[in-house]
């Protein structure tokens, strides 16, 4: 189920933001492509076009809390699409480019791969601008259910390994693995009630002001600018393997 506990703007970490929780259903199709231009390079194309039908639960109690009690409310489909490419190239002994009798690239595997995705679909939300919220009672939407998307999303990832034959049926592999090349900034969740992933809305309230006034802003932006809202940065990783 859904989380439904915690609204509390002045305390944004117990704050609630989109998060799918919940799915009733998925379904989906899936198209992958393979091919090998060349003896040590193979690439791919997958395509993933899929729906979920998830638990709206803040709906519901909109429904339940608001409105009238009997209405039922059914939680719309989401499509989504995810696209993943890739590339690998593979030297094996004795391959690759030569200098003079030298093999610079041999037992060497170089991929490179490119994902992409859609972002996820949430409903809006007001909320009463009141300091303490202890309950999601107080929440209305603001808008269409399910009416906005958070961004799209790709990254590029890239690895290297190189096999070095030390002795006698010992090697050792020298991995660099980087994950999201180019530092891509892909967000990951927002807030409900500003559809942003670094700010709640509630400072730009009358009670926000006040509390500035009382508090200062500094320690409450510093929690609504989330980190867990944001997909992981540039990520640079190595690492020794042994196979003997």
């Amino acid at each position: 189920m859904p989380a439904l506990a915690h609204a509390s703007p002045a305390y944004p970490r117990e704050y609630d933001y989109f998060a799918d929780y919940g799915i009733n259903n998925r379904h989906g199709v899936v198209a992958t492509a393979s091919v090998k231009p060349i003896p040590e390079l193979t690439t791919s194309l997958q395509y993933l076009w899929y729906e979920t039908q998830a638990d709206l639960a803040f709906e519901r109690l909109y429904a339940y809390q608001w409105q009238n009690p009997s209405q039922a409310v059914d939680a719309p489909w989401r499509t989504s699409h995810k696209i993943v490419a890739s590339a690998s190239l593979h030297f094996a002994a004795k391959q690759g480019p030569v200098l003079g009798s030298i093999y610079p690239l041999e037992n060497t595997r170089l991929d490179l791969i490119f994902r992409y995705w859609s972002g996820q679909r949430y409903t809006l939300a007001q909320s009463s601008g009141e300091i303490f919220i202890n309950s999601p009672l107080f929440y209305v939407p603001g808008g269409p259910s399910d009416g906005e998307r958070i961004d799209d999303q790709w990254t590029i990832d890239l690895s290297f390994r190189r096999s070095i034959m030390v002795g006698r049926g010992f090697t050792v592999d020298a991995i660099a693995l980087v994950k999201n090349l180019t530092d891509n900034e892909n967000i990951a969740a927002v807030w409900l009630t500003s559809g942003e992933p670094n700010t709640t809305g509630f400072l730009d309230t009358p009670s926000g002001q006040q509390f500035i006034q009382q508090y200062g802003a500094d320690i409450y932006e510093l929690k609504e600018n989330d980190p867990m809202n944001y997909a992981p940065p540039r990520q640079v990783y190595f690492g020794l393997g042994m196979r003997f």
